[in-house]
């Protein structure tokens, strides 16, 4: 009786977990810091940001996904937002912010042009004993270009992990509010790195 009650319990556990994971509509919304960051040391610049879609093909219908301990996926999660444009907004949110100037084409004369390669925008959520850990990782390849003549003045990628233990075995928005908060750690990765910083006062000298 007591190995039918723990059957029971099982099925009926790992088809709570299971429905929970079904596909997700997820929704990114960064905001500035309301201080100011390291970018706001350097002179007012009119920068032009490109952004390109690096990421592997079966990553760029779905931005991460729900897992079982075994590793099944149990759900997808989806954006109603495209990833390139939530990654845009927040660079160009960062930098007004900070007291720069976003032009909308190369043909407006910018001090500089910063072209971003984004390599990954994911989140996972895998069911634990205690619950769900969720990991969001954003990578990408950043260049900063004299408008001049097209040299790299400065590249290198910038990376940020977000890891965080929910103690819950709904998934729910689990995948969602990880990649909010892995913008959040990019955004400041970004604005704090000193390469890039360096770049950006010489290319307004």
């Amino acid at each position: 009786m007591n190995y039918v009650f723990k059957s029971l319990v099982g099925i009926f556990f790992l088809s709570i977990v299971t429905l929970s994971g079904c596909t997700k509509q997820a929704e990114i919304a960064h905001e500035p810091e309301d201080n100011k960051s390291p970018l706001s040391t350097i002179q007012s610049m009119k920068i032009y940001l490109k952004i390109e879609d690096l990421r592997d093909l079966q990553e760029r219908e779905r931005v991460g996904v729900n897992k079982l301990k075994t590793g099944m996926n149990v759900g997808s999660v989806k954006l109603n937002q495209k990833v390139i444009t939530i990654c845009y907004d927040a660079l160009k949110n960062e930098f007004i912010n900070n007291g720069h100037q976003i032009l909308d084409g190369t043909d407006s004369n910018p001090d500089v042009v910063i072209k971003i390669g984004l390599k990954k925008f994911w989140g996972e959520a895998w069911a634990r004993d205690y619950g769900l850990e969720v990991i969001g990782t954003i990578n990408a390849e950043i260049a900063v270009i004299d408008p001049q003549n097209d040299a790299e003045l400065f590249s290198k990628p910038i990376t940020a992990t977000v890891t965080r233990k929910e103690f819950t075995m709904v998934y729910g928005r689990a995948v969602e509010r990880v990649l909010n908060e892995t913008l959040v750690e990019f955004i400041r990765n970004f604005s704090r790195d000193p390469g890039i910083l360096k770049a950006l006062s010489n290319a307004k000298k």
